[in-house]
C-alpha cells in the first residue's frame, strides 16, 4: 500500500486548480483515493494484472470520476448562472459590469493559488512580524528582501552566489520551523 502513496499524491495534485479543487482539498482528496483503493483491493485478481497495474487503474478511474462529479455539479440546472459581461445597477443606480464585482482573491482561491482567508492572512502577518524580531540581523535583512526580490536579485545585490542565498533562506526557514511556523512554509 505504501508504494501506492506517490501515485495517489500525483493524482491528487492533478486535481488541484481544476474543477474547483484547491490546495486545501489535497489531503481530503488523497484520503478519498486511499479509501477507494482499500475498498477495491479485495477485487484484485493477480491472474488478470499485477498489483501495480491494478492500483494505477483504480487511481486513474477515481481521478476521472472526481473530475466528472465536480464538473457535473457546475452544470446543475439549479445553479444561478449568468454572464459576467452583463451590466447591472449598483446601489447608486450606476451601470456596473458584473465582472468588476468579483473580489480579486476569489479567482486565486478557486484555482488553488491561495487557500488563506483574510483572517488567516492577518494572523500570518502578525506572526511574521513577531518572528522577524527574533531573527539574527543578517536573516532580518534577507527576510525583508524576500518580500519583493527574487533569490537571483538578492544574490546579485549582495555579490554572492545564488546557492549562498539559498542556504541563507534554508536557515531562515529552519528558524521559522523552530518557532512552530511550519504551516506557513508549506503554502
Amino acid at each position: 500500500m505504501e508504494q501506492s502513496l506517490p501515485s495517489i499524491r500525483r493524482a491528487a495534485a492533478k486535481l488541484i486548480g481544476r474543477a474547483g479543487y484547491t490546495r486545501a482539498d489535497r489531503e481530503d482528496v488523497e484520503n478519498d483515493f486511499v479509501a477507494d483503493l482499500l475498498h477495491r483491493l479485495p477485487r484484485f485478481d493477480p491472474r488478470r494484472a499485477t498489483l501495480g497495474t491494478f492500483v494505477r487503474r483504480v487511481i486513474e478511474n477515481r481521478l476521472a470520476t472526481a473530475l466528472r462529479d465536480a464538473r457535473a455539479q457546475k452544470r446543475d440546472f439549479c445553479r444561478n448562472a449568468g454572464s459576467l459581461n452583463r451590466d447591472f445597477r449598483d446601489e447608486d443606480g450606476r451601470a456596473v459590469d458584473r465582472s468588476q464585482t468579483i473580489p480579486q482573491d476569489a479567482t486565486a482561491k478557486r484555482t488553488g493559488r491561495t487557500t488563506r482567508t483574510e483572517i488567516d492572512l492577518s494572523d500570518l502577518q502578525q506572526d511574521m512580524i513577531a518572528a522577524r524580531s527574533t531573527l539574527p540581523k543578517d536573516l532580518q535583512e534577507l527576510f525583508d528582501k524576500l518580500r519583493d526580490h527574487s533569490l537571483s536579485a538578492i544574490a546579485r545585490e549582495r555579490g554572492v552566489t545564488w546557492r549562498r542565498v539559498r542556504r541563507d533562506v534554508d536557515r531562515l526557514q529552519d528558524h521559522l520551523r523552530d518557532l512552530d511556523l511550519r504551516g506557513y512554509l508549506e503554502n
